[in-house]
């Protein structure tokens, strides 16, 4: 959806409604001339069904999530991790590819059995495109979060999950929450893991 037709809409809703007045008419059952013989039938044949061909509606995305893997020591943490944009009908766009590195954390993750203060890397666009969006292949670089691991969670919903990717987001004082689900090796030496996802919009307002 773009501004124009957004106006264009706003502008449909808003128009003023036109009355067309009619005046009682003289009784035409008489012999009089006026028969009113007028037969045009006001078949507007214009085709025009706004079926607007710009690409600037294909720019959109509606679910973004991320995949990740690394290996861990006591003392890092060294993988890489995607994030995907899909498009309004589900088909993936693109995907942003980072490194990620880190060091043991001490955010506030009560529920965790490691923790650890990550960066990530310069990342590359792999595969498809998202070009026209805001979405760019150094979108994440230099960026800095925290992430640990809890066999189980309960949210203060009272939701309870399962082997738990927490994230945490520095400076925002609150606790770590839970971001995705992950798979753990039993001596800890490795970790699979994927968001929940999330519903992001954008459309291109050219």
């Amino acid at each position: 959806m773009t501004l124009s037709r957004i106006v264009l809409s706003s502008a449909l809703l808003f128009a003023p409604v036109v009355f067309i007045g009619c005046t009682p008419k003289a009784d035409d059952s008489g012999t009089g001339g006026d028969a009113d013989t007028d037969t045009d039938a006001d078949t507007d044949t214009d085709t025009d069904t706004d079926t607007d061909t710009d690409a600037d509606a294909d720019t959109s995305f509606m679910l973004v999530d991320a995949e990740g893997a690394a290996d861990l020591t006591s003392e890092t943490w060294s993988g890489s991790e995607a994030v995907v944009a899909y498009d309004m009908t589900g088909a993936e766009m693109c995907r942003v590819t980072n490194p990620i590195s880190g060091v043991p954390s001490t955010f506030d993750c009560p529920d965790c059995t490691f923790e650890f203060d990550l960066t990530w890397g310069a990342g590359t666009m792999d595969g498809g495109s998202c070009a026209g969006t805001l979405w760019s292949a150094d979108m994440y670089d230099g960026s800095a979060y925290g992430y640990g691991f809890a066999p189980s969670y309960t949210s203060s919903y009272g939701y309870t999950y399962e082997n738990v990717l927490m994230l945490y987001i520095p400076g925002y004082g609150y606790p770590a929450f839970a971001y995705g689900y992950a798979e753990v090796a039993g001596d800890e030496s490795h970790i699979d893991y994927k968001s929940f996802g999330f519903y992001s919009y954008y459309y291109n307002y050219n």
